[in-house]
């Protein structure tokens, strides 16, 4: 994110190749957050949490790859971007996972090893 940021400052130049690249390898790494969370976090907090939480966190991916997808399409033309909107998207995003989901989920899985 932080090289995306950097990069985005040269918005304007049409097709900022610079841009264009930071944008296509944070989608790369998104689609791989994406589905290893839903082969292998989703069946878990299902099992311990319930539906609606994976809904709601397949929901989120689904809005980060429409804004990732907005926000190439935007710097391919050579517009103002809505790089700030997707940053925070994102760091809102793995915040919650990493702060909520998988604290509990170690923290059931910890109880259950130990019960």
């Amino acid at each position: 994110m932080g090289l995306l940021e950097e990069a985005s400052r040269h918005v304007g130049v049409r097709g900022n190749p610079r841009l264009l690249g930071y944008l296509n390898r944070l989608e790369e790494l998104f689609i791989q957050h994406r589905t290893k969370e839903e082969r292998v976090l989703f069946p878990l907090l299902q099992r311990y949490l319930g539906a609606c939480v994976c809904e709601g966190i397949g929901l989120e991916h689904d809005r980060i790859s429409d804004l990732m997808r907005k926000v190439s399409n935007q710097v391919s033309h050579g517009e103002k971007s809505s790089i700030p909107q997707l940053n925070l998207l994102l760091r809102g995003h793995f915040s919650r996972e990493e702060n909520v989901l998988f604290w509990y989920l170690n923290l059931h899985l910890s109880n259950k090893r130990q019960g």
